[in-house]
């Protein structure tokens, strides 16, 4: 399923052309995959991507690198964290809600 997953409607509005742009982009990435590779086994040194940013294009780029980075595991974590939150509240209220009854899987109360 994957990539084409939903995606039966774009096809049928834009024909070929979205086949071919999922293909174009596939193939980017692999050259992008295969210039790290390549990075990392001419210069194999302790850090993430953004070291290889850093050294062989400019320090602002490696920055940007590591700021887009903590940006998306910030937001992340903030999203991961006030879902849970959120979910645990209404599971507690809905308890609250029920009152005494037993539960149908055991015969254990659920308050």
């Amino acid at each position: 399923v994957g990539l084409f997953m939903g995606s039966a409607a774009t096809i049928k509005w834009t024909g070929v052309s979205v086949i071919l742009a999922y293909a174009l982009a596939g193939f980017v990435l692999y050259l992008v995959m295969r210039a790290l590779g390549e990075m990392l086994y001419v210069d194999p040194s302790v850090g993430s991507f953004a070291n290889y940013a850093t050294k062989y294009i400019h320090p602002l780029a490696g920055y940007l690198t590591v700021l887009g980075e903590c940006i998306s595991v910030g937001y992340g974590w903030y999203i991961r964290n006030n879902c849970s939150w959120f979910v645990s509240r209404l599971l507690v209220s809905r308890r609250s809600k029920l009152g005494n009854r037993r539960c149908c899987v055991s015969n254990t109360n659920i308050s």
